[in-house]
Parts: C-alpha cells; sequence; structure tokens
C-alpha cells in the first residue's frame, strides 16, 4: 500500500521548492550584444521552469540558470555576447511568455 503522506511533486535543484513548476519552455528569444533582434532557442527535451519566490521576493535562480546554459549550449549565442533579455514562451496556452532582463549585478559577478 502507498504512503499518501509522501510527497512525491519535483524538487528544484536551486532553491529547493517543491511542485512549483512552470509548463514545460517552448522557446527561449534572448537578445545578445551581436544579436540586438533577438535569437530563437528551442530546448531539445521538455524543461520546466521553478515558480518559486524566495524571501525578498526574487524568482528562483533556475530561470537564470536555464538561459545561461541555453545560450551556452548554442555555438551562434555562445559567441554572440552576453545576454540582456529573454522572452520565455511555455508549451501551454494557458501560460503567458515571461520578459527576463538580466541584473547588472548578475553580468557583474560573471565578468
Amino acid at each position: 500500500m502507498a504512503d499518501s503522506n509522501v510527497d512525491d511533486r519535483p524538487i528544484c535543484a536551486q532553491c529547493g521548492a517543491r511542485g512549483s513548476q512552470t509548463p514545460p519552455v517552448a522557446v527561449v528569444l534572448v537578445f545578445l550584444e551581436q544579436m540586438p533582434e533577438g535569437y530563437p532557442l528551442i530546448p531539445s527535451a521538455p524543461y520546466p521552469l521553478c515558480e518559486a519566490e524566495g524571501r525578498r521576493g526574487e524568482p528562483c535562480e533556475s530561470i537564470m540558470v536555464f538561459i545561461e546554459s541555453a545560450i551556452r549550449a548554442h555555438v551562434e549565442t555562445s559567441r554572440a555576447g552576453e545576454w540582456s533579455a529573454a522572452v520565455i514562451c511555455f508549451g501551454s496556452a494557458t501560460r503567458l511568455p515571461w520578459l527576463v532582463k538580466r541584473p547588472l549585478a548578475h553580468a557583474l559577478a560573471r565578468a
């Protein structure tokens, strides 16, 4: 008999939140220094993002990790300089796209 008290919802690897995930990402439109018109990136496998917020209301770091990884994984975007913004579209008609702007502090931490 299965234990009904076991919480089997996925756990975010970045923040540890349980079960607060988006539908899988369908496409990410990234805006980079050398590609200011935007460049679409399509995940090769279903990839939901964490929707949890930190104590101060900031979004989970998994969103930034996803964007950075997607940019590094593509030949064209990995050479196109730093990114400034991204539009994340989900594979669900019920979910509005997210606009993610790169905070200056995040960019400086990589320098």
